[in-house]
């Protein structure tokens, strides 16, 4: 029933485009809609799909979103993603209407359940391939279990999961399925449909910012003596806090006001405006669309060369957490300096270059 209930939403999301397309509507960008098999196998299907279109991915992918097995198994919604998407998804859910209700939207729901937190990416489901081996912006979607409540256990893989289950106890009406069809392709469609690509850099900035302050108070405590290690560190230390509070900022500020005029009609005599304002869009585009590839390492993670992103991974030691900056999180844990060193100059060169991108 779980799976079911993926592919049902799936789906539904089809429906409604196919509706705007009888309608006239075409869309601006290609939408693929696709359902993954042998993703309990170990992410068989997106994995093989993904190494077989890297080049095409790389080149035209904008963003993932994901519906995992296990989308609808409580009333809570959550959602975990890339912070690039963090302003799309808040945005989307305050034009998704919950349960059906003209007042009342899916953001009020989720502020009032979980302050409308956004989680990372763990290494579970299908996006893994995406964003941590490509560097695809990605994002997952669900209604989970909430124990305040009272919402009842689901037991995946047994007996009780099943179509029965669902709609005596988690969903009888359908409607939690209705709202994550239309909270999903309205985040699709928000994304794919507007002109300049919707992606916050300040977010992204001030969440590395955030979580390397912890890390950088742990290598001067677990490297006191180390002097070399120090000064690398406070130089990286000084990178993140320049692009998460001024240059993330100003590009971003920027980047709404060309969304701005891409939105303004103009005259026709004003023809090299409006291809100025395109040649403009063109650029932006593509630095959005690279921002995180460029974070991309050719030798991937230690032990685990699949995994190819530095600042976002699944944890090592669990596999079902998400991780920043995993490169310095795992070397200070296994106490390995030369490993702590490469990955700090890897991450300073990396910044560097976004830092380029970004001008």
């Amino acid at each position: 029933a779980t799976m079911a209930s993926t592919n049902v939403i799936l789906l539904e999301i089809a429906r409604g485009l196919r509706s705007l397309l009888n309608k006239g509507w075409k869309p601006l960008r290609p939408i693929k809609l696709i359902s993954w098999d042998g993703e309990g196998c170990g992410l068989v299907g997106s994995t093989e799909f993904v190494e077989d279109h890297a080049s095409d991915l790389e080149k035209s992918t904008l963003a993932y979103l994901n519906l995992d097995k296990n989308v609808i198994s409580g009333s809570s919604f959550s959602c975990n993603s890339n912070p690039l998407l963090h302003r799309v998804i808040k945005d989307s859910a305050k034009y998704t209407n919950f349960k059906g209700q003209e007042h009342v939207t899916l953001f009020e729901e989720w502020l009032k359940d979980s302050n409308a937190t956004i989680g990372l990416l763990d290494g579970t489901s299908d996006y893994v391939p995406f964003q941590y081996h490509l560097g695809i912006p990605s994002a997952s979607f669900s209604f989970q279990r909430n124990h305040s409540k009272l919402d009842s256990v689901m037991m995946s893989h047994s007996s009780y999961d099943n179509i029965q289950f669902i709609e005596d106890t988690v969903d009888p009406n359908y409607q939690l399925h209705n709202t994550m069809a239309m909270m999903v392709g309205i985040t699709a469609l928000t994304t794919s449909e507007n002109e300049l690509h919707m992606f916050s850099t300040h977010s992204y900035f001030e969440f590395i910012f955030n979580r390397y302050e912890g890390l950088y108070t742990q290598i001067f405590e677990v490297f006191p003596h180390d002097n070399q290690l120090h000064s690398i560190a406070s130089s990286l230390e000084r990178l993140i806090t320049v692009l998460a509070w001024r240059e993330s900022i100003a590009f971003d500020r920027k980047n709404h006001e060309l969304f701005l005029e891409c939105k303004q009609d103009y005259p026709i005599w004003s023809f090299m405006t409006k291809f100025r304002i395109y040649l403009r869009m063109l650029r932006i585009n593509g630095k959005l669309t690279q921002l995180d590839r460029l974070f991309i390492t050719k030798n991937g993670l230690f032990e685990r060369y699949w995994l190819k992103h530095s600042l976002f991974s699944s944890d090592k030691y669990t596999g079902t957490k998400g991780t920043v900056l995993p490169g310095i999180y795992e070397s200070i844990n296994e106490l390995n300096r030369d490993a702590l060193m490469e990955w700090l100059n890897t991450l300073s060169l990396q910044l560097n270059n976004v830092r380029y991108l970004m001008q």
